[in-house]
């Protein structure tokens, strides 16, 4: 994940915590990247399966957030691991075959950096636990999907600061559609003054930082359904047993410490390229050829002028979302796509 950006190393507090090393790699998907993981049918509509909607603005009803919690794991099948939003065990749902295999590379691009940098630390549990997880291909694993739009959430007083679960110790943002700014309490050295520093994302940005070790809040502009922001967190894929009892011990505050002195390094260090689209495509048939995944298997598009049929289902769906009707306007863009409508806007979508 060569850095677009040059990538830091900071550090931050954490729940009054000493300053521990975090750091941040920023790079950025290729624009036909960018298309096929949003064009994934999974994110057409954020009303469906593995939705629900939640309300962290409970003062700004004007504003819709819906969160998806899936996992990115190869195999289909339901895994058994924490709900991110609520800390507890449930089936954890698949995520979109392309997103999957996207994941998938970036896993197995960061994994081997990831276990060199910390597999020498010795008596310390939350060390022992990452490296069991990443060794078990738990990376990047828990895939939690975010939609927002409507009323603005912005400074100075409408910002949710927090830090993350031990979960989001290595984590990836991904920006597939509208604007974001991500809001950081971070310090330059382990001394100096909390600076308060915001970065705006744009579709196809990509970081990787551990949000768990400092303050954070997400910044949405006011923006309609069509201009939606949709953002990917992708997470470690974790139990409720490795969540609450492998990174907590007598020596926590020490431990933690020593395993961010070698894993904030290692991130921002890390210096490969993110996958092509040839690379996900190639992955989304090896996954769909190793796994069965009959469901999810799609054959390689090359979009076209879409049929007229398709492009009638699309000017029907901005019909109703115009019109205000957005459960109308999800049916037929769910049709649009089934008859082949790539959503792109030179073809009136809006990718």
């Amino acid at each position: 994940m060569a850095a677009e950006a040059p990538a830091s190393t900071m550090y931050g507090t954490a729940r009054g915590s000493p300053p521990t090393r975090v750091g941040t790699v920023r790079s950025k998907l290729s624009p036909e990247l960018l298309d096929y993981l949003a064009s994934d049918p999974m994110l057409v509509d954020e009303t469906g399966p593995g939705f629900q909607q939640c309300s962290d603005y409970p003062d700004v009803p004007g504003h819709t957030y819906y969160e998806g919690y899936f996992h990115s794991q190869c195999d289909a099948a339901p895994v058994w691991s924490v709900n991110p939003r609520t800390g507890s065990n449930f089936h954890k749902p698949a995520a979109g075959i392309r997103l999957r295999a996207f994941l998938e590379l970036a896993r197995r691009n960061f994994s081997a950096h990831i276990e060199s940098a910390i597999k020498d630390l010795r008596k310390n549990r939350s060390a022992e636990t990452l490296l069991s997880l990443v060794r078990a291909g738990k990376l990047f694993g828990d895939c939690a999907v975010q939609v927002h739009y409507g009323d603005a959430i912005e400074p100075p007083g409408r910002l949710g600061w927090h830090c993350d679960a031990p979960n989001s110790l290595i984590h990836m943002g991904i920006a597939l559609h509208g604007r974001r700014a991500l809001h950081c309490k971070l310090k330059s050295a382990i001394d100096g003054d909390v600076s308060h520093t915001v970065q705006w994302q744009e579709p196809g940005d990509v970081y990787v930082s551990s949000p768990t070790c400092f303050e954070h809040a997400v910044q949405y502009p006011e923006c309609c359904h069509g201009s939606r922001v949709i953002a990917v967190q992708a997470r470690l894929l974790v139990d409720e047993a490795e969540l609450y009892g492998g990174f907590h011990g007598v020596n926590q505050e020490r431990d933690w410490c020593e395993l961010m002195d070698a894993l904030g390094p290692a991130i921002s260090s890390f210096d490969k390229q993110l996958p092509s689209l040839e690379d996900v495509k190639g992955m989304v048939h090896q996954i769909a050829t190793d796994k069965a995944d009959a469901v999810q298997t799609e054959p390689s598009i090359v979009w076209q002028r879409p049929s007229h049929e398709a492009m009638q289902a699309l000017a029907t769906a901005n019909e109703f979302e115009a019109a205000g009707d957005l459960t109308q306007a999800k049916h037929w863009i769910i049709e649009a796509t089934r008859l082949g409508h790539s959503l792109k806007k030179e073809h009136g979508g809006w990718k």
